[in-house]
Formats: structure tokens, C-alpha cells, sequence
């Protein structure tokens, strides 16, 4: 396996040494903040909400999530051991006081007693999937009549697939998975384009 694969798929699980300095650089890139924080934003959360997050890495975009329902609860979910000891450490008070409860699980196989939650959210973890379409209705599944998904997607590069390219392949999936008033949202971040795919669980 060359280093340029290896890297790759240390973003996809981080694991290791060079997992935990994946994070490391996952959590202080600029152009995952702003992608993080603007997803926050879309979903629009209540302070009582339950909210799940696919792939939390090293649990920056988390503590946002926290923020925004201080009366509700944030659980996540992510492949990489790794991983959940840096949103731990990120995230201790948070995690004492029982809002925060963080999984090493993943997300094409979600336990059938997770939910029920108010929102979902995943950044840079659709491209992931094995098979997103399936993966989004057990996501759904997860949710109550009314829930909302927010699904985004940042360019790693700027020769990478476009951001018109990703809405298309997400809002077709998301409206396969079920979800209606599927929509999407781009945002330019750089020299890159981020999109967010958005959808509710019918009532």
C-alpha cells in the first residue's frame, strides 16, 4: 500500500499514530470549520433536540452540536477508536454531564435502538459509504416523522468532484432513502465548493 493510499484511508477510519495526527489536522483545518459550522447552522436545531452525527472524528463540529442543545443530547457515532478518545478529551464536560454519549460503531450499521432523534448529520463521511442510499434510510430510520438530515460534502481538492456534481448524487439519494422537501445547499470555502444535502422524514 503506497503512503498516498494509506493517508486517504486514515481519513476515512484514523487509527494509530497517524490517525490520531489525521485528527489532529482534521480538528485545526480552516476549511473544516467552516464547513462544520455552517452544516450546524442549516439543521436549525431546537435547544431540546436529539441529534445524532455520523463520523464526529476529533469532535470539534460535536461540541457546536452540544452547544446548540443544551437541553437535549448529542450522540455520535464513529468507526475509529481513535477518534473517540480525541472528542472525548475535546468534549469532557459535555460528556460528564451525560448530554454527550459517544460510539465507535458505524454508520451503515446503525443499532436498531439508537433513535429516536430530532436531527442526523454526517460531514465528509458520505463519500465513505458503501452504499449511501441504504445507509441514509437506516439514518432515517433512526429518526422521527419530521427529523432532519443534513449530508455534507466538501471538495478535498479543488480538482475533485464538484459541488454540482455531489448535490446531484446526494439528492437523489436522500429522495431514494425516503426523505422528503430534499434540497440542497452550497458554499464556497476557498478554492473549493462544499455541498449540503438537506431532507426530512415525512410525518
Amino acid at each position: 500500500m503506497s503512503l498516498k493510499t494509506n493517508v486517504f484511508e486514515q481519513f476515512g477510519n484514523p487509527n494509530g499514530t497517524l490517525g490520531s495526527l489525521v485528527g489532529h489536522v482534521m480538528a485545526a483545518k480552516g476549511d473544516n470549520r467552516k464547513r462544520g459550522r455552517w452544516t450546524v447552522d442549516l439543521l436549525e436545531l431546537d435547544p431540546t433536540d436529539r441529534v445524532l452525527e455520523l463520523g464526529y472524528g476529533p469532535g470539534v463540529v460535536t461540541g457546536w452540536l452540544c452547544d446548540e442543545v443544551p437541553e437535549g443530547q448529542v450522540v455520535g457515532v464513529d468507526r475509529s477508536a481513535t477518534m473517540r478518545d480525541q472528542a472525548v478529551r475535546r468534549n469532557r464536560s459535555h460528556v460528564a454531564s451525560g448530554r454527550l454519549d459517544l460510539r465507535v460503531g458505524d454508520a451503515e450499521q446503525l443499532p436498531a435502538d439508537l433513535g429516536p432523534f430530532d436531527a442526523a448529520c454526517g460531514m465528509n463521511v458520505w463519500q465513505f459509504w458503501q452504499d449511501p442510499e441504504a445507509t441514509l434510510a437506516g439514518i432515517g430510520a433512526t429518526l422521527r416523522p419530521g427529523g432532519r438530515i443534513a449530508i455534507t460534502y466538501l471538495q478535498p481538492t479543488s480538482g475533485a468532484q464538484t459541488g454540482d456534481d455531489a448535490e446531484a448524487e446526494i439528492t437523489g439519494q436522500l429522495r431514494g432513502a425516503g426523505f422528503v422537501d430534499v434540497r440542497a445547499e452550497q458554499l464556497a470555502i476557498g478554492t473549493k465548493q462544499a455541498v449540503c444535502g438537506l431532507g426530512r422524514v415525512a410525518e
